[in-house]
This record gives C-alpha cells, structure tokens and sequence, in this order.
C-alpha cells in the first residue's frame, strides 16, 4: 500500500481484498455475496471517488471503474432484477467519463495504457488488487512497488479510462434497454409475419423450442415473448392453443433469475387469459387432461401438429382431447402459479 502521507485515512479506501473476492464470484456466475448489494456500492463509492478526485490521498477510482467494467456483463444478464442497481452503475460510470473527459492523456496512440481487448472479466478482477497493495503487486509482476510506478500510471492514464468508461456504459445501457425495457412488439411480428399476413406458427415454435435445445436461449425468449403478447391481447382462435402451448414450454424451461421482470408479467397476463370457466363443467373425457404422452419439453413440436398437420411426422395426438377447451385451461391453471412466484411487488 503507498506509504505516502495524506490527508486521506485508511478507513476512508475502498478495500479492495474484499471487493475482489466478491467480484471475482460474480463474475464467474458463483457469488457467494449479494451481487446486487456489490455492485450498487461499487457504484456510490465511484461517484464518491470521481468527485473526490482532487484530494491528496490515494486515488481508488480507477480501481472502482474497473471493478464495473469486469461486472458490466454479469449486472444486465438478467442476474440481477433491480433496474436501480444498473442505473446506478450507469450514473457512475458516467461522471467517472465525464471526469476522465477533461484529463489529458500523455500516451501517443495509447501506447502505455493496459490492453484489456481479450481479456476476461476474472482476469481483469485478478489485476485490481496489484494496483493498490504492494505485496500484491510483487507476487503478480514480479518486481516492487516503486519499479512498477509508470506502468500502474498506464492504469490511471484518463485517456485509457476513458476508453473503458465508454466500453462500460455501451454494455450497460445496451443491456438496460433490452432486459427491462418493453420488448419490441412491431419488431418480433415482422420477424414471425407469413406474406399472407398471418402468424408464422412453424417458425414461431421451432425457435421457441428448437432454439432452446440448441443452445440459443435469447432466441427463445423473443419467440415466447411475442406468443405471450398475442395470447394476451386476443390472439385469433386459431393460434391460441398453440401459442398457449410454446407460452408453457417457454414457463417451464425459464431460468428465472435471467427472465425480465417484463417478460414474467407478459407471461403470466397472457396465461390469465386463457378461460378458466371449462375447468367448472363436464366434458367427455373422462380420464381428465393428462399430458398426452407428450411432455413439455414437446409442447412446441405438439403446437406444430396441431396448427400445421404433416410438419411433425409420426407424433400421434389424441386431437379431440388437446383441443378440449378444459385442455387449455388446466394447463394455464397449472402454470399461474408459477409465473405468479416471479411478478414484481404490486404485479399480479
């Protein structure tokens, strides 16, 4: 740690031995702290730092961007629910940009600045703590403190911080947007439209299902996102038991700490949609509504042979039964639940 004299206390540093250790969880997706509470503190103490930049003693703020910057990913992942924790990092990162703005750089062509442009978000935590402790930096470069003075100075350079505030902000805005802003309805229905003007439901549910098992989940959710908007918002009699049924498929695979708050309330006005008043009267099967030998990891490929017969060949469907209308509602009834667990205070 700098030995020099400041008017700055020890108790007034960020300790960054401690912020590291949290950080270096999360962003290997295993925290073993409050993610949201890390990474909200990080963003107060930044702006505390930034404004505070002219003081004598030990500057951490470049520490504290950096510490975003590494976490810019995980934070609008969907990891992490409260929009306020992004908007405070975004706040953050934005005074330190304005901050560095005004700094001059004396590195011609950023040669000296650190080159972080394949680095990872763990090793970019890894070289945090060297950059405020002594001993740190002795076991990670190998030479002392004092040797070490102009290449830590590439580290607080504002031009190199400069560059990372903007990489920082373009992430967590980018990301802010599409985790907690609407989705983009006219978009997705351009996407799933046939020329005929109706719903391309192959398509729709290919995506929604296929795209899940072949490792494209963001794929699947707008896929289930735009069935939800329909289901919800009078879906034509045609579509709604297929998209009821890729609307399930998509509630029982979500990974719900990586769903929206938007999209758990989508998904779950649009299964409160779906008549619960069939549950109340008789029908002719006796048997009730099972699954249909079709699980539903299979409810796409069932959405399919029912909407477009021929397109899942050698999937028998007891068809009578599947469009039961007490079908449709013991499977949204079922569901509700579930969604309901996930809706913001207040929703529902």
């Amino acid at each position: 740690m700098d030995s020099e004299q400041t008017t700055e206390t020890v108790a007034d540093r960020i300790d960054f031995a401690d912020l590291c250790r949290d950080l270096d969880g999360i962003v290997c997706d295993y925290p073993y702290c409050d993610p949201a509470s890390v990474l909200q503190v990080a963003a107060w103490d930044l702006q505390t730092r930034v404004e505070d930049a002219g003081h004598s003693g030990r500057d951490d703020a470049p520490g504290l961007l950096l510490a975003l910057h590494a976490a810019s990913w995980y934070a609008v992942s969907g990891r992490i629910d409260d929009p306020e924790v992004v908007g405070s990092m975004i706040e953050a990162v934005e005074r330190a940009a304005a901050a560095y703005e005004a700094g001059a750089c004396p590195h011609p062509g950023g040669e000296g600045h650190p080159d972080l442009t394949d680095e990872s978000a763990d090793t970019i935590v890894s070289l945090i703590l060297p950059l405020y402790d002594e001993e740190e930096w002795k076991d990670y470069y190998g030479t002392d403190f004092a040797e070490g003075a102009e290449e830590r100075a590439g580290w607080s350079c504002p031009g190199f911080l400069r560059g990372i505030a903007a990489s920082t902000l373009a992430t967590l805005r980018d990301g802010r947007d599409e985790l907690f802003g609407p989705p983009d309805i006219d978009a997705l229905e351009n996407v799933y439209r046939r020329p005929d003007g109706r719903l391309d439901i192959s398509r729709l549910t290919r995506d929604a299902g296929d795209a899940y098992y072949g490792g494209s989940p963001g794929l699947t959710e707008k896929a289930s996102v735009l069935a939800a908007h329909r289901l919800a918002h009078g879906a034509p009699v045609e579509e709604r038991l297929p998209l009821l049924l890729t609307v399930g498929f998509a509630v029982r695979n979500a990974t719900w700490e990586a769903v929206p708050a938007t999209t758990a309330e989508l998904y779950h006005r649009a299964l409160e949609s779906v008549d619960q008043a069939p549950l109340a009267a008789p029908c002719p099967h006796s048997d009730g509504h099972p699954e249909i030998a079709v699980e539903a990891r299979e409810w796409p490929r069932l959405a399919r042979a029912l909407h477009d017969p021929g397109e899942e060949k050698g999937m028998t469907v007891d068809e009578a039964a599947v469009r039961c209308p007490r079908f449709a509602a013991e499977r949204a009834a079922a569901l509700l639940p579930v969604t309901g667990e996930h809706l913001a205070p207040g929703e529902g």
